[in-house]
């Protein structure tokens, strides 16, 4: 045996030329199973031939029920949607849905102009229902006659737009009022249900009074403001931004109902 010979690896196949093989590899093994390696014309042997029925043969036709039975057409929203038997499938919008929506989106864009009317007119107060306009610290006088409103409202006109501002002013307002049979009363700017503030023009307070004189005081201890008495109450309540909130909200409502009634459904029929 050659020194320098590599030893031949177990079942390694044997190279042309060296030494026969010695050890393991001499030892006989398995045959190759038949066929091993593939016979030429792999991938398919000449004779090959699907199974029968694969593909189908001339003339093949589906077991009955497929495709769909005889007879069965799509309907108009596909298969599965034939219309029933003595029906016709019919496309309608849903009636009710669209006359809501529609009811919801006019009464929304009516109560909003509304709220936004009352605002306008809560900015201008007419000068005819203003009855006396002074300073703050001095005493405003006039007389309420037989025909005019019971109530009043004393407002303060600040120069200053800003309304955290004008919300300070009016709050450190206090004013008293003197009647001609004697009664009295008081508003503080800073206690009041609601105080309405728009274009620097900020209620005070409101009272009732009696036919005859009416003397007002105000006074302030941030500085001296504007101030007006004007018939009525505060001519802008919360009421005003409710309509408006509330019409919005009814005008999306609306919207989406009106959408919704006015896209056609399929709907099944009696068949004439």
């Amino acid at each position: 045996m050659d020194p320098f010979e590599q030893p031949q690896r177990p079942h390694s196949t044997p190279i042309p030329g060296s030494s026969p093989p010695i050890g393991p590899a001499a030892m006989p093994g398995p045959a190759p199973a038949p066929g091993y390696p593939q016979a030429p014309g792999y991938p398919s042997a000449p004779a090959y031939a699907p199974a029968p029925g694969y593909p189908p043969a001339p003339g093949y036709a589906p077991a009955p029920g497929y495709p769909p039975m005889s007879g069965m057409v799509p309907g108009p929203m596909g298969w599965g949607s034939s219309a029933p038997p003595g029906t016709n499938m019919v496309r309608k919008r849903r009636r009710i849905v669209l006359f809501l929506g529609l009811l919801f989106l006019l009464g929304g864009i009516g109560a909003g102009v509304v709220g936004v009317l009352r605002i306008i007119d809560a900015v201008n107060i007419p000068d005819e229902e203003v009855a006396v306009r002074g300073r703050t610290g001095e005493q405003l006088d006039f007389a309420r006659e037989e025909g005019d409103p019971e109530r009043w409202t004393i407002y303060l006109d600040s120069t200053s737009s800003n309304s955290d501002i004008v919300d300070s002013e009016t709050a450190s307002t206090r004013c008293q009022i003197a009647m001609g049979d004697g009664s009295t009363a008081s508003v503080n700017g800073a206690r009041q249900a609601t105080s309405v503030n728009l274009n620097g023009q900020a209620s005070i307070g409101y009272f009732d009074a009696p036919v005859g004189p009416i003397a007002v005081r105000c006074d302030s201890a941030s500085g001296t403001y504007r101030i007006f008495v004007a018939e009525g109450g505060p001519r802008l309540s919360l009421s005003a931004f409710g309509l408006i909130f509330g019409g919005v909200g009814a005008v999306v409502l609306g919207v989406i109902l009106t959408i919704i009634g006015a896209r056609r459904r399929w709907v099944a029929v009696p068949a004439l």
